[in-house]
């Protein structure tokens, strides 16, 4: 993970860790979720609704929304992010986990 994804999501607030399973590392991120009956919605930490010709996001873009469907299950999910999202940050092998309501990460 390169140091711009780990400040923004650091600005943010935002869990996340990496794992390494031996062929490669893979980032895993904890979002804020709503939900709203079997749809886990939250707003992502790289994607922007409008960015500049050079590919830079406007200062005020607003964030987009991902929804995940959770069906009877939590879990990992895989990203929606848009090509200028993962050029920007050099998003590589990265995922959301999508927690229960009112569950709370804490140290241990």
């Amino acid at each position: 993970m390169n140091n711009k994804i780990e400040q923004r999501l650091t600005d943010l607030g935002i869990w996340w860790r990496e794992e390494d399973d031996g062929s490669m590392k893979r980032l895993i991120i904890y979002p804020e979720c709503n939900y709203r009956r079997d749809t886990a919605y939250f707003s992502c930490p790289f994607c922007v609704k409008k960015y500049k010709l050079n590919g830079q996001p406007y200062k005020y873009a607003k964030p987009v929304i991902h929804t995940h469907g959770r069906g009877d299950s939590y879990g990992e999910r895989s990203p929606h992010c848009t090509t200028q999202a993962r050029e920007l940050y050099g998003l590589q092998c990265f995922s959301f986990e999508i927690l229960p309501p009112n569950f709370t990460l804490s140290f241990k």
